[in-house]
């Protein structure tokens, strides 16, 4: 879907350079991966144009099937099963697909039938994902994280503060 835009040209850059890498670290048998991840919410990809409303439709899905990851939990299975683990799953291209849970051909197809049944009415319900994009969103941007025991800070004690 992207290739042939601005992210496309990023993604085929990508490409060249970790060719590049790869044949610099050869000799140390070392290797550059590149890695193509889930769909994630963060800042950048909620302003992507229709992107929020496919995870309304994917997020619901995948917590339905218990696949959803967060950023972290992604990262860390990334890590834990496929660089460092014994489940990496590849492309013909050589590179490492950790969206294989998003891309499933039954999840796929079920995320598409609840994105045709979103609707203005609807989209902020536990029919969509919304909850789930809504506190991923504002735990990215550092609100409505899960313990965090917020304090009445006085202006004064603001300003006492030193450096």
């Amino acid at each position: 879907m992207f290739r042939s835009g601005t992210l496309g040209q990023a993604k085929a850059d990508c490409e060249v350079k970790a060719e590049h890498i790869n044949q610099l670290l050869a000799d140390i048998n070392g290797k550059a991966t590149i890695v193509v991840a889930t769909a994630v919410t963060t800042k950048a990809s909620s302003v992507i144009p229709f992107f929020p409303v496919y995870c309304l439709g994917l997020y619901r899905l995948m917590e339905d099937n218990g696949t959803h990851e967060t950023p972290i939990m992604h990262q860390d299975r990334i890590y834990r099963d496929m660089l460092y683990g014994d489940k990496p799953e590849y492309d013909e291209q050589g590179r490492l697909r950790p969206d294989n849970w998003e891309l499933d051909p039954q999840t796929q197809a079920a995320t598409e039938a609840l994105i045709n049944t979103i609707t203005a009415e609807n989209f902020n319900t536990p029919v969509t994902g919304y909850d789930t994009f809504i506190k991923e969103f504002n735990v990215n941007s550092g609100f409505d994280v899960d313990g965090y025991q917020a304090e009445a800070v006085t202006l004064e004690e603001l300003i006492a503060l030193k450096p």
